[in-house]
């Protein structure tokens, strides 16, 4: 059995990510659910707009009305 070398390796994981860069910049994870962002500039808006983009569950849970 032949294994990759180190480099084929990084070579590859690289063309994997230059690949979702192109067709699947934003995407989310099934089996996790958390979001994979790609590009740079997606990265860059994602980080400073806390406004639309958060980690906070609790406010897209609409209050409860029971009493």
């Amino acid at each position: 059995m032949q294994t990759k070398s180190n480099r084929e390796e990084l070579i590859a994981m690289y063309d994997w990510y230059r690949q979702m860069r192109e067709t699947q910049a934003v995407s989310q994870d099934p089996a996790s659910g958390m979001w994979n962002i790609f590009r740079y500039e997606d990265v860059e808006r994602v980080l400073s707009d806390h406004a639309t983009f958060s980690s906070e569950q609790n406010r897209f849970v609409p209050p409860s009305t029971a009493m």
